[in-house]
């Protein structure tokens, strides 16, 4: 909601909890002299900063004198602070080296539970997790990855961003080609900074990626849309070093011009243009992956740095069907079907019910357990790394 015309006006905001709420954490400058009272330059900012309000726990670390927060909600006793913090505060080193920059007086993690996902906002980010999660090693690395992803978007979207969603149209749809840029590359950044913080090791990263790999090639939706596609249709739906110039040097200079220098965002042509230019050579091979269905050509990228791809079809157990079903109100529904799969051979589609296998009432475990019993076939297409070159 906003006032014709006043959008772009200054704004004070005022919050007065409830009795015994203690804490009122957000991205906004906080008034001084007036307790819960905040101001933001205008509606965007106020839109864009959460408020977290509550007893929560709240910790604090510094990088370059800029002060950063840590609201904990939701996270056993039994979790070690100390390290929750130092392993923060790694990450956001390791971002802003990689940018040069911190463009915030400040910054605030709010960790909020329980649930799964993470808004970000420019001086903020909310995040949903599963506490418990942190007790052992792989959640903690993994609550980690999902923190980093969404601080690197204090840079890339807030700042580094494509031109066409701003300035904001809150009455209707902001559409860009470009979210594959805005979300597919912090994805390989938030795994990257996590190794040059020193909290994954290469071999991890290695092997989520080959994860990664093996989970695209299985998902039937890249068979049919692109990841321009994609990113243009989302309102209508629900680095190991030794380059002499890498995608780090085109962030650094989408930074620079399309930011710093006060510029609205970038077009199409303009990321292209500088991602070109940090690599000294043309990039239609890669930019074409990006508005095309064709399939990666995953060795020839990997082998550059040293690695062998190895792709081939993998033997699993059990049966392959080809079918991705969810249970709605007790039913067992196809919510999808693979291509060229058996399912689809045998007239499946999307929205049809399962109601019996094999004379008993359909569910998500009998189908699973079924196919599990059946014997052994060619069922996915499976990808791993490993290195050719111990020095790379």
């Amino acid at each position: 909601m906003s006032v014709a015309g006043q959008i772009h006006h200054p704004v004070a905001v005022t919050v007065v909890p409830p009795p015994g709420w203690k804490q009122i954490s957000t991205g906004l400058d906080p008034v001084r002299g007036r307790p819960g009272t905040f101001l933001a330059p205008d509606f965007d900012v106020l839109y864009d900063c959460p408020f977290l309000m509550g007893n929560q726990e709240v910790r604090q670390f510094e990088v370059r004198g800029v002060p950063h927060k840590v609201v904990i909600e939701s996270v056993p006793e039994t979790v070690d602070r100390q390290k929750m913090v130092a392993d923060l505060k790694k990450i956001v080193e390791a971002a802003t080296r990689l940018i040069g920059d911190i463009p915030y007086k400040h910054y605030t993690f709010l960790l909020m539970g329980t649930g799964n996902g993470g808004i970000e906002h420019g001086d903020s980010a909310a995040c949903l997790f599963n506490g418990k999660s942190l007790a052992d090693a792989k959640g903690d690395q993994g609550w980690l990855s999902h923190i980093s992803h969404e601080y690197f978007h204090a840079f890339n979207v807030k700042r580094i961003r494509p031109i066409a969603p701003g300035p904001f149209d809150y009455e209707a749809e902001n559409l860009t080609k470009l979210l594959w840029v805005s979300e597919g590359l912090t994805v390989y950044y938030e795994d990257i900074v996590m190794v040059r913080a020193g909290l994954m090791t290469a071999d991890e990263y290695l092997e989520k990626m080959a994860r990664a790999m093996t989970r695209f090639e299985n998902t039937p939706g890249r068979l049919y849309q692109s990841a321009t596609e994609s990113s243009a249709q989302t309102w209508s739906g629900s680095g190991f070093g030794g380059d002499r110039k890498t995608l780090d040097d085109a962030m650094r200079e989408l930074y620079r011009i399309y930011y710093q220098k006060k510029k609205p965002g970038f077009t199409d042509a303009e990321f292209r243009r500088e991602c070109e230019r940090a690599a000294g050579v043309p990039l239609a091979e890669v930019f074409d992956y990006a508005s095309t269905t064709k399939r990666i050509d995953y060795a020839k990228y990997f082998a550059h740095a040293g690695l062998r791809v190895d792709d081939a079809p993998q033997e699993a157990p059990g049966a392959y069907l080809g079918v991705y079903a969810q249970s709605l109100d007790g039913r067992l529904v196809i919510t999808d079907i693979a291509a060229e799969s058996p399912a689809e051979s045998g007239g499946l589609r999307a929205h049809d019910e399962i109601q019996e296998l094999d004379g008993s009432p359909a569910s998500a475990k009998t189908l699973s357990d079924l196919l599990a019993a059946k014997s052994r076939a060619t069922r996915l297409r499976s990808a791993s790394c490993e290195r050719t070159n111990p020095g790379t």
